[in-house]
């Protein structure tokens, strides 16, 4: 199943200047019609100081998300390209997509679906975001880990989340480079 249900928390451990900032959030979200809450208490294994909820949250597994995709997509004139680089495209109809190696993809629609922007100059997104990286760890817990998503408010962040493995959870722990 590539999504689960189960709870969102946005935590602050340490410091009280992020107390007042998860609070803001909180009433930010009940204004819209979101249904958050307060609370300064998670089913952790550490304490935090303040901690903003979501429940009923989707916890996306990307990699089972990916492979049901690629099983749906082949066929009807629609097709896959792995490890094939694009390096520029032609809008139009059709509009037409180069690769690396100089082949052609001439397609009715095309999807830039990616997490850095690197086509056209449209909002100049390439001038405004720069790339980051990150670290995780995956541990296979002794104790059954609560369930969830985490994220820290302080920075560098933090996020702890689960998926199923074998007879246990398998928690990904991860770290924003600084």
């Amino acid at each position: 199943m590539a999504f689960t249900d189960g709870l969102t928390g946005l935590y602050n451990r340490n410091s009280d200047k992020y107390v007042q900032k998860i609070e803001k959030e909180v009433e930010a979200a009940s204004s819209l019609g979101i249904d958050a809450f307060y609370t300064e208490e998670l089913s952790l294994p550490f304490d935090v100081k303040a901690a903003e909820v979501f429940e009923n949250q989707a916890q996306f597994h990307p990699r089972k998300y990916i492979l049901s995709l690629a099983e749906d997509i082949p066929g009807e004139g629609s097709y896959i390209f792995e490890q094939t680089r694009a390096v520029d495209y032609h809008e139009g109809n059709p509009c037409t997509v180069i690769s690396e190696e100089g082949s052609k993809v001439i397609a009715d629609y095309l999807i830039i679906a990616s997490h850095f922007p690197a086509y056209g100059s449209n909002g100049f997104y390439f001038s405004r975001m720069y790339p980051e990286r990150s670290y995780a760890l995956g541990v296979e817990n002794e104790d059954e880990f609560p369930g969830g998503m985490y994220i820290t408010a302080e920075d560098p962040g933090r996020s702890l989340r689960y998926t199923p493995y074998k007879d246990n959870k398998l928690t990904y722990r991860s770290r924003r480079a600084p």
